[in-house]
């Protein structure tokens, strides 16, 4: 019995040197992230209106809204221009055309410019 009590007391005297071992914490990240860095997610928003203005050298798309209120977008090599599954360019887009786009909201810059469709004529 005497052999069994020193037994526990040993295991229990060396647990807790254990866990602290496991845990210490005691080594720096190999690397510190930095807060500057991009994050991978990002506040979108969109808009709805026509096209007032393109400026392909200064990669700027001027949309009016229904209240008509102007908004200034930037325009970057990734933005997309869609008009249904057709894939388009900047220089495809026209003055006075129906748009829907989505653009991120921290720095006005478009991701996704959707031409509307226009609706077939019914007789």
């Amino acid at each position: 019995m005497n052999r069994f009590v020193w037994k526990i007391m040993l295991l229990l005297w060396m647990l807790p040197g254990l866990a602290l071992a496991q845990g210490s914490d005691s080594t720096e990240p190999a690397s510190k992230p930095t807060t500057n860095t991009p994050s991978n997610f990002s506040v979108t928003r969109t808009l709805s209106g026509r096209i007032s203005s393109i400026s392909a050298g200064a990669k700027q798309l001027v949309v009016k809204d229904s209240t008509g209120k102007l908004h200034t977008l930037k325009v970057a090599d990734e933005t997309k221009y869609q008009e249904g599954t057709k894939n388009l360019g900047l220089e495809d887009l026209h003055d006075g055309q129906k748009v829907k786009v989505t653009y991120r909201a921290a720095d006005s810059t478009a991701l996704e410019v959707r031409l509307a469709q226009a609706r077939p004529q019914q007789h």
